[in-house]
């Protein structure tokens, strides 16, 4: 840069202020400036950087939403069929030890199905058009009936262990 010229300028409508500019702040001024447009000229590998990335994103929520939906079928299988197979067909002897224990047995599963099949699975397809709201729906949606599950799960593997013939049958019908 040039020499360092101080020039003064009146600004009578700020109560008499001077501001000070030298020219050495000009230049700086200018080389900023160039720097930004540069660093915009050459923002395009950043831009292709964000598009793979959003496709990325995409591909990922897509797949989170496919396992989603298997999970789903996977409990829709064991409410719809297995459950109901046990509490409602009357051709199948159960063991008297086992009457009345069939909840105890699935736990709360009936409620995690629901609410993966009418909460969560409708608001994770959301994501797709909307990604900014994944990681709040895992941190807004209780996952709470898997505490539950959770703490009934030594009952339940007990009580299964205990007639595992018969929930070996009802698993081959």
């Amino acid at each position: 840069p040039s020499s360092s010229t101080t020039t003064m300028i009146s600004n009578d409508n700020l109560n008499e202020q001077t501001d000070e500019i030298s020219l050495h702040d000009i230049d700086t001024n200018i080389d900023s400036s160039l720097t930004v447009q540069s660093s915009v000229a050459t923002n395009d590998e950043p831009v292709d950087d964000r598009t793979k990335y959003g496709e990325k994103r995409r591909h990922n929520i897509v797949e989170l939403i496919e396992t989603e939906k298997e999970y789903v079928k996977d409990l829709a299988l064991i409410v719809e069929g297995y459950m109901n197979v046990l509490e409602n067909d009357k051709d199948i002897k159960k063991p008297a030890g086992l009457v009345g224990l069939e909840r105890v047995v699935f736990g709360n599963v009936q409620r995690i199905y629901e609410f993966h099949r009418d909460t969560f699975l409708p608001q994770l397809e959301q994501c797709i058009e909307n990604p900014d709201i994944l990681g709040r729906l895992f941190t807004t949606n209780r996952f709470s009936p898997y505490v539950r599950y959770c703490e009934n799960k030594p009952r339940s593997e007990y009580i299964v262990s205990e007639y595992h013939d018969y929930f070996e049958n009802v698993n081959y019908m």
